[in-house]
């Protein structure tokens, strides 16, 4: 079963599971035609904790390319599983831009989709979607999650 819209709970993939359903997740938005991320077992990884995999929205599918940004400063963020970003996206199935300029603000200067999700990404490539960005409070010069 592909699972997508919102995240996978560990519940439900545990209730799946006993009943021999595989599951599977995904991440995309209608600007990425649907998917860009799938949670694919590595072949390297078929020896580790599955349901930690399976549990975050995955790995960028072939021609996506996927990249986390400060939310702040626009800095790029390191994929070390802990340092949180802004996902940015662009393929070439990922929209460039939207009719007439509408939302420019939505595309960094070097083309990339800025898509409002706050993740942060493990050393295999692995995202996992954490908040929005329009949900999060600043407090104190740093960003809080409302979740």
């Amino acid at each position: 079963m592909f699972v997508g819209g919102s995240a996978l709970s560990a519940g439900l993939y545990d209730g799946l599971t006993r009943h021999g359903i595989d599951t599977n997740q995904g991440w995309g938005m209608t600007e990425t035609s649907p998917v860009a991320a799938c949670a694919t077992i590595k072949s390297s990884m078929k020896d580790s904790n599955l349901k930690a995999i399976r549990l975050k929205q995955g790995l960028p599918l072939a021609g996506v390319e996927l990249r986390l940004a400060d939310v702040d400063s626009g800095k790029l963020v390191p994929w070390d599983g802990k340092s949180v970003g802004e996902i940015q996206v662009r393929g070439p199935w990922v929209t460039a831009g939207y009719y007439r300029g509408v939302d420019a603000d939505r595309f960094t200067a070097d083309g990339w989709l800025r898509t409002g999700d706050v993740a942060n990404v493990d050393s295999e490539g692995y995202a996992q979607i954490v908040d929005r960005t329009k949900d999060l409070v600043k407090s104190g010069g740093e960003w809080i999650s409302s979740v």
